[in-house]
């Protein structure tokens, strides 16, 4: 079942996270703007090349044009400068890294870096090249169950919402028996300001989405 075994990068689809930390922390507010070349520069000589995906400079973004032109220059900078261990706390807490708690044989519990994982294994602490990878939603893995249920607690904006199976047992003539109600599973802890700035720039998506297809 690719829905809760599979193991994917989330990629962009975890750059809202990212977003929202540095929100709840600080690091930027909503009228913060960065400067987003076609590429950064990281590490030793021969310094390493990051590049947007559009490899093409966009100048200077706020966090919601950010997240509309999913713009990894902007993500790369922001999520160095939120540090690593930050944002994929934020990370855990949208349930990435465990399993959702459904009764599914075999469900994946997906793997968030730490850094103890990267002394373990590099034997090194997180990096700021890490935290560029890390923070579009590379080198690391999560099921597409994980991001649905994260979409979910950053919709809510307060909890993260307990999946279940079952919405409605049903008789035979379509009376309800028994229906499931919300339930939570873990509080988020969010600025709810940061989370209505997230929502706009999420919000601001679709409609280029929708922009691009009326033409």
């Amino acid at each position: 079942g690719r829905a809760f075994q599979g193991l994917y990068p989330p990629a962009s689809s975890f750059k809202p996270v990212v977003a929202l930390t540095a929100l709840t922390g600080n690091i930027v507010d909503e009228w913060t703007t960065v400067d987003c070349p076609a590429y950064i520069e990281l590490g030793r000589f021969p310094k390493t090349k990051m590049w947007n995906h559009t490899r093409k400079p966009e100048g200077l973004m706020n966090v919601t044009r950010a997240i509309a032109r999913s713009n990894n220059c902007w993500f790369y900078q922001v999520g160095i400068e939120t540090g690593s261990s930050a944002f994929l706390s934020t990370a855990r807490k949208l349930g990435y890294g465990s399993r959702s708690g459904l009764p599914l044989y075999g469900e994946s519990s997906g793997r968030v870096p730490t850094n103890e994982y990267v002394l373990k294994k590099f034997g090194r602490p997180f990096t700021d090249g890490d935290a560029a990878n890390y923070s579009i939603g590379q080198a690391w893995e999560a099921t597409p169950l994980q991001v649905a249920q994260s979409m979910a607690g950053i919709a809510n904006g307060s909890v993260l919402p307990r999946l279940q199976l079952i919405q409605q047992v049903q008789d035979p003539t379509g009376g309800a028996l028994r229906a499931s109600e919300p339930e939570s599973r873990n509080p988020l802890h969010l600025d709810p300001d940061a989370v209505q700035v997230v929502h706009q720039g999420m919000f601001e998506v679709v409609q280029g989405l929708r922009r691009l297809s009326a033409h």
